[in-house]
């Protein structure tokens, strides 16, 4: 048996403007620990590239085709990064700017929340769309990227021609 009392807890609460707003900087505080947590993928990832490439040179000096791997570890490790920023990264700051907007009164009057990938507003991204130009541009073709993998390919470079003097 229920008394009135206990109904009164089941009945859903209204949720005015200042709650919406609320719920909105606390997704926009767990997305900003998806950023981190992606970054700390990357910076994993970047670390055990370099590591695996400074490694597999060195043994290049007992078996050659080691420094040829070393090299496709880099461009794996490019192809890689750029996935993860597509999937994930990329993915939660396109949901982080459109919260900015929202709040700033830029964007719209009506918004999902807890839609940490905007999926609901209809923005899915589909494989095709990872071949676009701006989503290529976006994930694999940053400055901080191309320049970290070109500065892995000169010390490659370096360490072979190190290790053959």
């Amino acid at each position: 048996m229920v008394d009135s009392g206990s109904k009164n807890l089941l009945q859903r609460s209204a949720i005015d403007d200042s709650d919406k707003k609320n719920i909105l900087l606390k997704e926009m505080d767990l997305l900003q620990k998806v950023f981190d947590k992606y970054d700390g993928w990357i910076f994993r990832l970047r670390a055990g590239c370099v590591t695996a490439v400074a490694a597999l040179v060195s043994l290049r000096i007992q078996q050659p085709p080691l420094a040829t791997l070393a090299f496709l570890l880099v461009i794996m490790a490019f192809f890689l990064e750029g996935l993860i920023r597509w999937d994930h990264w990329y993915g939660y700051v396109e949901r982080y700017n459109v919260i900015r907007r929202f709040l700033n009164g830029l964007d719209g009057d009506s918004l999902y929340i807890y839609d940490l990938k905007n999926y609901k507003a209809g923005d899915k991204r589909s494989f095709r769309s990872l071949f676009s130009s701006e989503s290529v541009k976006s994930c694999f073709f940053k400055k901080e990227v191309i320049v970290f993998y070109l500065f892995v390919i000169i010390f490659w470079g370096v360490l072979l021609w190190l290790v053959r003097k």
